[in-house]
């Protein structure tokens, strides 16, 4: 391998980083309400669709996605998986990942119900002179489901070394 292959190797790889983080990055700020952290996920002009009847365009707009999360549930958590990168010669790229998106609405301090969504995202990315943006991000919901979990307030803490938080037999390590 000569060194411009190398070099060009190595760029491929931090490209395919890089456009790996926004996703990282996105479900952060959608998770902690930082719409100033997703401000430098998206280009100005970027459009977010999740079907025909919800989209969203301009960075400004996408960027009250936290805040409106953070109204209706009491905690969410974004897990970007799967990812797949195709980088393009032109300066951009398509990036398509799998999120598992829980949202829980506490219902007391002790119990909540989550609705959990399956997502495929499909990003069309653009190297811009900040680094890689989104441009465009179409959500398909895969499946969805409701269930309910005992929450962080409603848990008791281990009486004896060992004892599992939940009360099952499991050993706790």
């Amino acid at each position: 391998m000569d060194e411009r292959s190398s070099q060009d190797s190595a760029a491929t790889h931090l490209d395919v980083a890089m456009l790996r983080e926004l996703g990282i990055v996105y479900a952060f700020a959608l998770d902690s309400n930082e719409p100033s952290v997703l401000h430098d996920v998206f280009t100005e002009d970027a459009v977010w669709r999740h079907g025909a009847d919800d989209v969203r365009v301009g960075r400004e707009v996408i960027c009250r996605i936290p805040a409106r999360l953070a109204a209706a549930y009491a905690s969410t958590a974004h897990q970007i998986t799967s990812q797949h990168v195709r980088l393009r010669t032109d300066g951009t790229a398509l990036v398509h990942s799998l999120c598992v998106a829980s949202h829980l609405t506490a219902q007391s301090s002790a119990s909540g119900t989550i609705y959990e969504v399956m997502l495929r995202y499909r990003d069309e990315c653009r190297r811009t002179a900040e680094g890689w943006r989104i441009v465009s991000r179409d959500l398909q919901t895969l499946w969805s489901r409701d269930y309910e979990v005992e929450t962080a307030g409603g848990r008791r803490m281990p009486k004896t070394a060992g004892e599992h938080p939940t009360g099952s037999k499991e050993k706790h390590v």
